[in-house]
């Protein structure tokens, strides 16, 4: 459930989901959160910079997984 895109829970899955499935593994891999966790956890209430929850992720790759997380599946990655 927390790997499923906001679209496909609505039953609308398109090409962009797997996208943000892959997203939530690779955030939650360079992280130790789940996106969803990460905004629990967030007095802000915002996803953290991947960046900001792990010294070793280089602050230049925030956007690509940012990207790939976004709820919007047309401001996400297409292919």
């Amino acid at each position: 459930r927390n790997y499923i895109a906001p679209e496909q829970m609505d039953g609308k899955p398109e090409p962009a989901s797997d996208i943000y499935s892959m997203g939530v593994v690779a955030y939650q891999m360079f992280t130790g959160y789940l996106p969803v966790q990460a905004i629990i956890n967030n007095p802000a209430g915002k996803l953290p910079l991947p960046s900001s929850l792990n010294a070793w992720f280089p602050a230049s790759a925030d956007a690509v997984i940012l990207r790939a997380v976004e709820t919007n599946p047309r401001k996400r990655y297409q292919s």
